[in-house]
């Protein structure tokens, strides 16, 4: 059914004063002129502050904030230098189902496996506790 077939159909919506069909709500597109992009760049590669390239000064903070242990710095760095690091991951299992060799890990298991990808925030109540108790024991993820 088109449109103008349907009951109380009016171009341009209800008041009659919005788009017709057909035309753009942009006619002009998008304005003439550089890019924030374009200006950046251009901006970055001609100027100089204090006698030094702005490009030097901000690969230097980058630098400077990734070593003091800041993630998103250093992530930008390794992804420039390194390209983007895929984020799709696959698994694997000889022998059988994954999710059911997972069933068979013990809590001691959970925790070693956090402990080595550095996600131990991430482990459940339970686990965090077990984990504190056999950390105050003076053993670790792999104790009794």
């Amino acid at each position: 059914m088109s449109d103008h077939a349907r009951p109380r159909y009016k171009p341009g919506g209800v008041t009659g004063k919005g788009w017709k069909p057909g035309q753009s709500g942009n006619p002009g597109g998008r304005p003439r002129g550089e890019s924030i992009t374009a200006t950046l760049r251009r901006l970055v590669a001609e100027t100089e502050h204090n006698g030094r390239p702005i490009q030097d000064l901000l690969a230097e903070v980058l630098l400077k904030e990734a070593l003091k242990g800041k993630y998103p710095f250093a992530r930008e760095i390794l992804e420039r230098l390194d390209g983007r690091v895929s984020e799709r991951h696959e698994v694997r299992v000889e022998g059988g189902d994954w999710r059911a060799k997972m069933g068979t890990l013990t809590d001691d298991d959970l925790i070693e496996m956090a402990e080595f990808c550095g996600r131990t925030g991430e482990l459940s109540p339970r686990l965090s506790e077990l984990r504190e108790k056999r950390l105050a024991e003076g053993g670790g993820a792999a104790h009794g």
